[in-house]
């Protein structure tokens, strides 16, 4: 089915219609795939995904953040169309995540916006690369332990 044959709301379908590009980028030794929207000279925006998801979470939102931001959308490491690479550790996503904003938008710090599992993914980003960075938010994120324990 296509979006046009769902019931979705005229903003959705707008947002879906949008183009988009995609490709995939080798971070430490992974094919890691993903999605942007939005001119690459404006401000970098990096969606990052929740756990068992993928960057096509953020299609429908993705677009409508086009007109301000260069918006990259990654998928993380084993899910989505991104390479399986053995090792899953949140501060490795992280890692990852600032690799691929760096390929993107060289030179120029990208906000995070995580959801969920992205969440913890950009908090970690943000201890790691604070000076790299020019802003986080954290959507529906469930605190978890290993963070917590330094607080």
């Amino acid at each position: 089915m296509t979006p046009a044959e769902f019931d979705f709301p005229a903003w959705a379908q707008a947002a879906l219609a949008e183009s988009s590009c995609e490709g995939f980028l080798d971070v430490e030794d992974a094919s890691i795939h993903y999605i942007t929207w939005g001119d690459a000279s404006n401000p970098p925006l990096v969606l990052i995904h929740g756990n068992a998801a993928s960057a096509e979470w953020w299609r429908f939102i993705g677009p409508l953040l086009s007109d301000h931001y260069y918006v990259i959308a990654p998928d993380l490491p084993g899910m989505g169309d991104s390479a399986h690479t053995g090792k899953y550790e949140r501060e490795r996503y992280a890692e990852q995540i600032m690799a691929v904003a760096a390929a993107l938008a060289p030179k120029r710090k990208p906000f995070l916006v995580g959801h969920s599992l992205g969440g913890c993914v950009a908090i970690l980003a943000g201890n790691a690369y604070a000076e790299q960075l020019a802003g986080i938010i954290v959507v529906d994120w469930p605190p978890c332990e290993p963070l917590l324990k330094d607080a």
